[in-house]
């Protein structure tokens, strides 16, 4: 089984936590490989349209707290992070696009958006195994 982390590079504290958390229950669980590709990279884009939470904000005058987001970014991840970031995941939901992270297993799109808890990612890698 692969797990793809599909983000930017370098990588934001949501990709990076994403990124360690499958490398750890890979580790873990054993029977798959972890890789990262970036968003903007043609293998990213074979499974749809994939772009980031900034370009989502510029193409579909989504407001964000820009200051708030700076300084949360600057740092290690934290759910308040991904809780900035809402309204930006449910415009990609809405218009049908992929925001960064974007978790693949086995090729098919587990998570989008946000980074999801390690019991969630687990289970799907299980249910994946």
């Amino acid at each position: 089984m692969e797990i793809i982390i599909i983000g930017v590079e370098p990588a934001c504290p949501r990709c990076k936590k994403v990124h360690e958390m499958a490398e750890g229950l890979s580790r873990k669980l054993g029977g798959c490989s972890v890789r990262k590709i970036t968003w903007d990279s043609e293998e990213a884009q074979k499974y749809g349209r994939v772009t980031t939470g900034h370009h989502i904000a510029q193409e579909y005058g989504v407001e964000v707290k820009w200051e708030e987001l700076k300084d949360l970014v600057s740092g290690e991840w934290t759910p308040k992070l991904d809780e900035v970031l809402m309204p930006l995941k449910r415009k990609a939901d809405e218009v049908g696009i992929l925001m960064t992270p974007v978790v693949l297993i086995d090729g098919k799109v587990a998570f989008m958006g946000y980074v999801p808890s390690e019991t969630e990612l687990k289970e799907k890698i299980r249910k994946a195994l």
